[in-house]
């Protein structure tokens, strides 16, 4: 019965994590990533490369660019990515915690 709330928890969980830089860059973040951690190459995930958060991301063409009016649109673009994805897990999750809710809600009402 308490599954509705454990998932919301974790993808809001997620949510937050996106969101948030300073975590992230203790376990793996770098400047310039060559490669994405996923690819079409089996195992399609590897956990052992590098990444590059999108507020890192920010921070770094917004502030540190030689030519930061140039820049602009790149941040603006990657803000408005990281809001997409932030909004659409939180949004993800609303939906989820409702869908679970109803089920165990006429899973009770059986009984």
């Amino acid at each position: 019965m308490a599954t509705p709330a454990m998932m919301t928890g974790l993808i809001l969980a997620v949510a937050r994590a996106a969101g948030e830089v300073a975590p992230l860059m203790l376990v793996g973040v770098v400047k310039i990533a060559p490669n994405l951690p996923l690819d079409a190459n089996f195992p399609y995930l590897h956990l052992e490369r590098k990444f590059m958060h999108l507020g890192y991301h920010i921070y770094d063409v917004g502030f540190q660019s030689p030519n930061i009016e140039s820049a602009r649109p790149l941040v603006y673009a990657t803000s408005f990515l990281l809001l997409t994805v932030v909004v659409s897990l939180n949004l993800f999750a609303v939906a989820i915690r409702n869908q679970l809710r109803d089920k165990y809600r006429a899973l009770e009402q059986d009984i």
